[in-house]
């Protein structure tokens, strides 16, 4: 089963300065998720950073998605009991400065039963105004093998291509805001390897053969995020962000294929004691 992570996006999740530098830091927790489609997934994440030089800083990560789960795609079609499977993630960072001027680069690996990734990433990013302003570019490059529990003989490929920049801004000491922007697009097989097609001779007749679900090979998708954080306290903070998206790629039940927008309001707060 892929895992689709949620496709929501909060870019200002800490807003701290770009440049700021991690020194050395660990990381381990354990996340968890439900819902109500009896799929729960536990997360343990383990990461690490270090300033290897005065300029340069690594990182390395590793993050395991175990999942239970009763989704009606695969046991419709494959399994007749709950599944389980188990994601494993690997990432690996790297970044540089040259005084006002910082690049960084990356690479993902994941790998779960039916789904092998490798994502590539790269990004610039400057300061101006005397460190009050910064601007960013990033390029993500994702090649991914869609196979199909069961099948050894399947097996499809799917590029995506993301752009991205952003405007982040310091407005007074205690306020910080973002304006991003990101544009994708995804070449290969989109379909689900797990859902077929009935074809019956009427509506009320049996199917006589099952056949592989069919989806458009392209895709375009756009996003645009505007939010801001202010700092409340000494280490706590409020945040708000506004998010707009557009999708030319989607199915309704009664509809061909349509474009598709929408919007996300979010609201967050941290405390740190």
């Amino acid at each position: 089963m892929q895992l689709t992570s949620v496709a929501r996006v909060f870019v200002l999740v800490a807003l701290v300065a770009p440049f700021a530098r991690a020194d050395t830091s660990f990381v381990s927790k354990v996340q968890v998720y439900a819902d109500s489609d009896h799929t729960t997934v536990v997360s343990p994440v383990v990461s690490a950073a270090s300033d290897v030089a005065r300029d340069t800083n690594v990182s390395l990560g590793y993050l395991a998605d175990v999942v239970t789960s009763a989704s009606i795609d695969v046991v419709t079609q494959a399994s007749k009991t709950t599944i389980h499977d188990t994601r494993h993630q690997v990432t690996i960072g790297g970044s540089h400065t040259f005084d006002t001027l910082m690049v960084r680069a990356g690479y993902l690996f994941s790998k779960e039963n039916d789904y092998l990734s490798h994502t590539f990433n790269a990004g610039v990013e400057k300061e101006l105004d005397d460190k009050t302003t910064t601007l960013g570019i990033g390029y993500n490059l994702s090649l991914n093998t869609v196979g199909r529990s069961g099948d050894e003989n399947f097996s499809r490929s799917i590029d995506v291509h993301s752009i991205s920049a952003a405007w982040t801004q310091v407005i007074n000491e205690r306020t910080i805001a973002q304006i991003s922007y990101e544009l994708g697009y995804e070449s290969g097989y989109q379909a689900s390897p797990y859902r077929f097609v009935p074809i019956r001779a009427s509506l009320d007749a049996a199917p006589e053969l099952w056949v592989p679900e069919t989806d458009p090979d392209s895709r375009w998708r756009q996003a645009a995020v505007a939010g801001i954080n202010r700092a409340v306290g000494d280490a706590s903070s409020v945040q708000a962000d506004y998010r707009f998206y557009y999708d030319d790629y989607s199915y309704s039940d009664f509809a061909p294929l349509t474009s598709r927008t929408g919007t996300n309001v979010g609201l967050g707060v941290t405390v740190k004691y």
